[in-house]
């Protein structure tokens, strides 16, 4: 794995572990019609081919299909018991992986409150410089293909770096974040997509983001979601603790 993976990628991994997100300045997409326009953009219909490998998470308690470059980073760091984290051998994508305490109504009344309680949880326990500017592009709804009954919810946004260091290089990196509420079980599973885009390693000129063109790191980011949704399934359901 160490030969796999260069030292600049697993550096870039420590802050990307923290989700990478701060919400200090939150710009959103207000016109309606354009985040739904933009969230069929990230639903995985581009023209990235990429080749999948069905892997096991959590001991092979959870099962979805993920990039065959993906590499498990806890081979190489340590990674808290509640979370999967999948680096790309090749780049600097990753996935992650969370089980979470379902939250309260009480906290969040609705599933949609939800969504937006765990990405500002997600943004404050970031340690992101205050300078940092996160944007909100789109949300909505989403469908489990192997749990259709499941609510299930994706948030797109992005986080623009305003000071760049050695470790930190990137311009600004893209969240895809899918939210799966399991009522029964008490749980809140959480998988973010993060898509850091670093100078040299991506096309400036294919991104305009206002005007919805996303580029090809941010292409292949939905691809990887929308294989998450269609192959997610939970194989020993005790993982989420006593029925």
């Amino acid at each position: 794995m160490q030969e796999l993976l260069t030292n600049f990628q697993i550096d870039a991994f420590c802050l990307l572990a923290a989700y990478h997100l701060c919400p200090l300045l939150i710009n959103r997409v207000n016109s309606s019609h354009s985040r739904l326009t933009f969230l069929h953009i990230i639903t995985g219909t581009g023209s990235a081919i990429m080749e999948f490998k069905s892997t096991p998470l959590f001991g092979g308690a959870l099962r979805c299909d993920l990039p065959s470059t993906f590499a498990d980073v806890s081979e190489i760091r340590q990674v808290p018991d509640h979370q999967e984290v999948w680096l790309d051998k090749n780049g600097f994508t990753n996935i992650i992986v969370e089980i979470n305490q379902r939250v309260s109504t009480e906290e969040a009344p609705t599933d949609e409150d939800a969504l937006r309680f765990h990405f500002k949880d997600l943004a404050e326990s970031s340690a992101a410089s205050a300078a940092d500017e996160t944007k909100f592009w789109a949300s909505g709804s989403a469908v489990l293909s192997k749990f259709p009954g499941v609510p299930a919810y994706t948030l797109f946004a992005t986080q623009h770096n305003a000071k760049k260091t050695k470790k930190n290089p990137e311009d600004f990196t893209g969240v895809l974040m899918m939210l799966i509420r399991l009522e029964k079980q008490e749980s809140d599973v959480l998988i973010c997509v993060n898509v850091p885009h670093v100078p040299g390693h991506y096309n400036n000129a294919d991104i305009d983001l206002p005007a919805q063109k996303v580029g090809e790191l941010l292409d292949k980011g939905g691809v990887i979601r929308q294989k998450v949704l269609e192959t997610f399934e939970v194989k020993d359901w005790s993982v989420f603790g006593d029925d």
